[in-house]
């Protein structure tokens, strides 16, 4: 796109932005608001936190496990109906619970 132009043109067309313009951004980002509410992330976790950290490891990593197992022992047609049926009844236990 530059190669068979004068860079130089290109150049001239920029405007020198104002200094003042960017101190008055930065005092508009950092001014707390009438309706600031204090920060929502916690630098550290409590028992909850970790339970559900486990709870989402057990998740993610069985997946791998039993994807590896699958896919050495049970035919693909059989494994996907099978992930189907799970997650059908999974999807329909959730909207039962929920209403």
């Amino acid at each position: 796109m530059l190669a068979g132009t004068d860079a130089g043109s290109y150049l001239v067309a920029m405007k020198a932005a104002d200094p003042q313009s960017f101190q008055r951004k930065l005092a508009e980002a950092t001014s707390s608001g009438p309706g600031h509410k204090p920060d929502m992330i916690r630098t550290t976790m409590n028992g909850r936190d970790w339970l559900i950290l486990l709870a989402l490891a057990l998740i993610w990593g069985g997946a791998f496990f039993f994807i590896g197992i699958a896919v050495r022992h049970v035919p693909p047609l059989t494994y996907v109906w099978l992930r189907l049926t799970i997650a059908a009844a999974g999807m329909w236990l959730y909207l039962r619970v929920t209403g």
